[in-house]
């Protein structure tokens, strides 16, 4: 049986509410302490776009560590956003994306394919996918870090 009255408060947390050991089961609802890193990251997605290469109508995005999947979508759309404001040149070439989801084979797969069907906050909704009629691939791969993917 699971202890859940002595559960210990996260060391040095922004929300001392949150605690360091909350079971997977409800990931995305006590996943916003690593939301708050992801937004302040940003500017390594900018970095990131600013290498695309303009020469291919594909683009392929790996997830690594994916867990549930909201603090994904977070990351997702924001690479979106900036296609869309800094390469929309690139944009207008292309014809599909494919995001691949990877985390331990025992993750809830389910949850991610929930979060990227959801309207408020799916990239399958955004408007780089809807205004550009680019094929969207959505793929879950449950690999160990060990295995080759």
């Amino acid at each position: 049986m699971v202890n859940t009255v002595n559960k210990p408060n996260r060391v040095n947390a922004l929300d001392q509410n949150e605690c360091a050991t909350k079971s997977m089961d409800n990931y995305n609802e006590s996943s916003s302490m690593q939301l708050k890193w992801i937004k302040l990251g940003r500017k390594n997605i900018e970095f990131a776009v600013s290498l695309f290469h303009e020469y291919s109508d594909t683009l392929k995005v790996i997830d690594f560590a994916c867990s549930h999947g909201k603090n994904s979508m977070t990351v997702i759309n924001q690479l979106f956003d900036e296609l869309i404001e800094k390469r929309h040149h690139l944009v207008n070439k292309l014809k599909s994306i494919g995001i691949y989801h990877n985390d331990l084979p025992d993750n809830d797969f389910e949850e991610v394919l929930k979060c990227v069907e959801d309207e408020k906050i799916g990239y399958k909704y955004h408007k780089l996918i809807k205004s550009n009629q680019i094929s969207l691939l959505t793929t879950c791969v449950g690999k160990t870090y060990y295995e080759k993917i």
